[in-house]
């Protein structure tokens, strides 16, 4: 059960702080349209958006709510990393290595800016201490709503962080003219930020970091390369030198609460309870800005 919400987590961690400057229109991330599998299922969920901000943002409208920005980010949560490691992949072998992904919807209501995490229930926890909180009321709501989409997470931004402009950082790492296609990774084990995974034209496969990286393994030795030259956000790495980069790192083990070896910090503990009630649907969210004005 712990790795189940530790794989929502690092797709969470990696949705917060995605975005740089844009362009027209999305042509590599994936978007939700109504040919998705999960479009009308998502695009019915309009209301229970509105209810999760409505605490961070009163002027919101389901107006303000456009299906159409909502993007893929996937979940390493098996290292893919090592498996390539192991054995090279192909972009389309390390896109089915992805078991887990959520949506994640840009909403800009006047001057202000969210992002909604639109994640599928998760099966009510064993964990003691999150029960410990939770009415009856809620772990029925819970179970009830275990594989059905609905927001987990509402977190307010600095800017509009759309898919377009995450593409825009991509085209602007690899050079647009080289891009045959990509997807967004919200995290993996020993790192724990949100990256692009690229198929040039050649069908190479790239990494551009989009975020400033947040390394959670282990380091083995003092002398990683990743140490001496660390990963920088916006900029390009071949799949082998991240793969090489990261199998100098193992996995922290020793934070069984999440999982993931993630320090235990306030603003993780925050998510680990909305995890912990994310079929509650009363509005939890990640806040630590400025309400909307």
């Amino acid at each position: 059960m712990k790795r189940v919400y530790g794989i929502l987590l690092l797709v969470l961690l990696g949705t917060f702080a995605l975005g740089s400057t844009a362009f027209a229109a999305s042509e590599y991330v994936e978007q939700l349209t109504p040919d998705s599998a999960d479009y009308a299922e998502v695009s019915t969920l309009t209301n229970r958006v509105l209810d999760a901000m409505s605490g961070m943002c009163a002027d919101v409208t389901a107006a303000d709510i456009d299906w159409s920005r909502a993007y893929k980010v996937y979940a390493d949560e098996s290292d893919v990393y090592s498996s390539y490691k192991e054995q090279q992949m192909t972009y389309d072998e390390i896109k089915q290595h992805m078991e887990y992904y959520v949506w994640v919807l840009p909403v800009q209501a006047k001057n202000a800016y969210f992002h909604v995490t639109i994640s599928q229930g998760m099966p009510l926890t064993e964990d003691e201490s999150v029960l410990a909180v939770l009415t009856e009321e809620q772990k029925e709501q819970i179970r009830e709503e275990t594989g059905k989409w609905i927001p987990v997470v509402t977190e307010q931004l600095d800017e509009d962080k759309t898919a377009e402009r995450i593409e825009q950082q991509i085209a602007d790492a690899v050079g647009k003219e080289k891009i045959n296609q990509a997807l967004i990774m919200g995290g993996s084990p020993k790192l724990r930020s949100a990256v692009a995974v690229v198929e040039t034209i050649n069908h190479n496969i790239q990494i551009v970091v989009l975020e400033e990286p947040r390394l959670t393994g282990v380091q083995r030795s003092k002398k990683a390369r990743t140490v001496e030259r660390p990963l920088k956000s916006g900029q390009i790495y071949t799949m082998e030198e991240m793969a090489d980069r990261m199998s100098e790192y193992a996995i922290d083990e020793t934070d069984e609460r999440i999982g993931t070896g993630g320090e235990s910090d306030s603003a993780h503990t925050v998510i680990w309870i909305i995890l912990g009630a994310v079929g509650i649907g009363i509005g939890c969210y990640a806040w630590n800005r400025a309400r909307c004005k």
